[in-house]
């Protein structure tokens, strides 16, 4: 069975309202080396280390529920709900806040 959950992500933006500054060619996985990272146009940070903390939260959470899907009953349990939703895919965005919160964006439903 492929993963329940895939993510795809990259790129930074400034949390500041009235910067539009945005790096969209940093990869995930390199966040790490951001922590700290300034604006180049306005000098707020770019990534705190709150907000690192919790997208890797985030992202252990759908690691755990992906491995889950390795267990043979989760597996089936996976498939047969895969096969009640007629195998569609759905989409949504999530934000880490200045503040470190998530905001979850709607969920779009993919044109299978």
């Amino acid at each position: 069975m492929d993963k329940p959950i895939e993510v795809h992500g990259s790129g930074l933006v400034c949390d500041n309202p009235n910067c539009d500054y945005e790096k969209r060619d940093i990869a995930m996985q390199d966040y790490g080396a951001w922590v700290g990272a300034l604006c180049p146009d306005c000098g707020e940070p770019l990534l705190t280390q709150a907000q690192y903390n919790m997208m890797s939260g985030v992202l252990e959470i759908v690691n755990m529920v992906n491995e889950m899907a390795d267990d043979p009953f989760m597996a089936a349990l996976m498939g047969k709900i895969d096969e009640d939703m007629e195998g569609r895919k759905a989409s949504f965005r999530i934000k880490c806040t200045k503040d470190a919160e998530v905001e979850v964006g709607e969920l779009k439903w993919k044109d299978n």
